[in-house]
């Protein structure tokens, strides 16, 4: 599921549904922002990477096309 992340300004964030299990780690760009179940404080404060997009226009490789 695809939801639109009001902590990233709106840009679309990929979410996992019905599971118990938590993630023991994120790291984002080498920063760890979550660990066991907790969230650092960076985490919404501090620009730590950017969004990634997929390329919407064909799903070749480069190489491929």
């Amino acid at each position: 599921m695809q939801i639109s992340d009001p902590v990233l300004y709106g840009e679309p964030r990929m979410i996992k549904r019905g599971s118990d299990e938590i993630m023991q780690g994120v790291y984002i760009n080498g920063i760890q922002v979550v660990c066991r179940g907790k969230v650092s404080n960076r985490l919404g404060r501090e620009k730590l990477g950017t969004v990634l997009f997929h390329c919407r226009k064909s799903n070749k490789l480069p190489m491929e096309q």
